[in-house]
């Protein structure tokens, strides 16, 4: 998904479809600042794929409070 209007303060990326509350954000899910925009990348059980890529958004403004697991 390519995300345009995410909001650091407001918005959150769900994730518990893959993960179902066992992951965390650096071992299964990380973030990559690609240009000026951020991947989102999961281990999905086939290996590191991108789930999300945030439109002009700093991957390093990124926490774990930004994902629901």
């Amino acid at each position: 998904d390519t995300i345009f209007d995410f909001e650091i303060v407001r918005d959150r990326i769900d994730l518990s479809a893959i993960f179902n509350g066992n992951a965390s954000l650096g071992s299964n899910v990380i973030v990559q600042q690609v240009d000026n925009n951020t991947a989102i990348l999961a281990n999905t059980g086939s290996g590191m794929e991108q789930v999300a890529m945030l439109m002009n958004v700093t991957a390093d403004k990124l926490d774990s409070s930004n994902f629901t697991f």
